[in-house]
């Protein structure tokens, strides 16, 4: 029971983890794509219409996550569902920042939210998938794929006498 507990502390505090790098990675998409339009590192002139739209992307970022399950799923594992779930949900909260812009005047060029899309996806997916890369290459230089007492991991398939008989032994 209380590795149980210890086991959501501590996909609660990645999940914590993950929600400021992604409202980070929220705030770096949007003002990268305000960059990549303009074709110029001055956005002075939007200076005083994004900080409305860093506060509600990355809000919005965090929310739509939470609802695709990116903070409930172990990235150890991470795969091609993880992948496709993230890319859907990168896609919907740039889909609401571009009703957020048409909602409130145009603030921001219309190419802007496509852009941060693009941007978003691969902050949120190098942040994801570096962490499995990290934990990989921890394993390998710490243990070589053993546990602590010395002895190789193995995965038993079925069920039976046999079965128990293989775990037990």
């Amino acid at each position: 029971m209380k590795k149980l507990i210890n086991i959501n502390k501590q996909l609660l505090l990645k999940g914590i983890l993950l929600s400021f790098c992604d409202a980070a990675a929220a705030l770096g998409a949007l003002t990268l794509a305000l960059v990549l339009r303009l074709n110029s590192l001055d956005i002075s002139a939007y200076n005083g219409d994004i900080m409305p739209f860093w506060l509600a992307y990355s809000a919005v970022v965090i929310i739509i996550y939470s609802i695709f399950g990116l903070y409930k799923s172990l990235w150890k594992f991470a795969s091609v569902e993880e992948m496709v779930k993230l890319l859907f949900a990168s896609a919907s909260a740039a889909t609401i920042l571009f009703l957020i812009n048409l909602r409130f005047g145009h603030n921001l060029p219309n190419s802007v939210p496509i852009i941060a899309f693009f941007v978003q996806a691969g902050l949120s997916g190098t942040a994801r998938f570096s962490y499995r890369v990290l934990r990989l290459l921890r394993s390998k230089f710490k243990g070589n794929g053993k546990n602590d007492g010395g002895q190789h991991r193995t995965v038993v398939i079925g069920s039976g006498y046999e079965a128990v008989a293989t775990i037990k032994s």
